[in-house]
């Protein structure tokens, strides 16, 4: 296997476990704006509709 090989290789793999590293906390921050989006419809959707109490 050529140098350039294991270059990007190695630059692939740590860029994805930097990745995998870093997710959890992206994921978090990304879910509270949805998640008060979703308690917000589920007070105003009527009991039924997908989304709505219901339906949990």
């Amino acid at each position: 296997m050529s140098v350039r090989s294991r270059a990007i290789m190695l630059v692939t793999f740590t860029a994805a476990g930097v990745a995998l590293a870093i997710a959890p906390a992206y994921a978090d921050a990304a879910s509270a704006p949805l998640n008060g989006l979703r308690r917000l419809l589920d007070r105003l959707a009527p009991v039924g509709l997908p989304g709505g109490p219901r339906f949990r």
